[in-house]
């Protein structure tokens, strides 16, 4: 997963049942199961044990998207259904929409957390995980 767009200081919002609350990054790196996440201000056992059960959001910044070239890129979601191949962008305000081609079918799928899981380049491939129902839409 490219992660380059990620630097210290970087946002994240973190969200439970009951809260939110916002952290900034230290690090963030590959491993093999995901990826490893260090905000700044956790800096032992305890303080990271608070952050169990968030779930963690980041708005990937337009002129990144822009710069990247993930056109061909194959989209999957998450029970492995192909969803065809990345033809390019559309913007729809301040939102990102991939334009995406299963034989000759056009979906179009919003470019942002938590619909778009991870964007493997070294496979090409991006996951998703639409809502219900975003496939009959298209």
């Amino acid at each position: 997963m490219d992660l380059s767009f990620f630097k210290e200081g970087y946002s994240f919002i973190l969200k439970s049942r009951k809260y939110s609350l916002e952290k900034k990054l230290r690090f963030i790196k590959n491993n093999s199961k995901g990826c490893v996440v260090k905000f700044l201000g956790v800096d032992n056992i305890n303080e990271s044990f608070k952050l169990v059960g968030y779930d963690i959001f980041s708005d990937i910044p337009v002129s990144d998207v822009s710069n990247r070239n993930y056109e061909g890129f194959r989209v999957i979601d998450l029970k492995n259904s192909e969803w065809g191949i990345v033809e390019g962008f559309e913007s729809e305000g301040m939102n990102r929409i991939i334009r995406v081609n299963l034989n000759g079918k056009i979906h179009l799928v919003p470019f942002s957390p938590p619909i778009v899981c991870n964007i493997d380049t070294d496979s090409r491939v991006i996951l998703i995980d639409p809502p219900e129902g975003l496939r009959d839409l298209n």
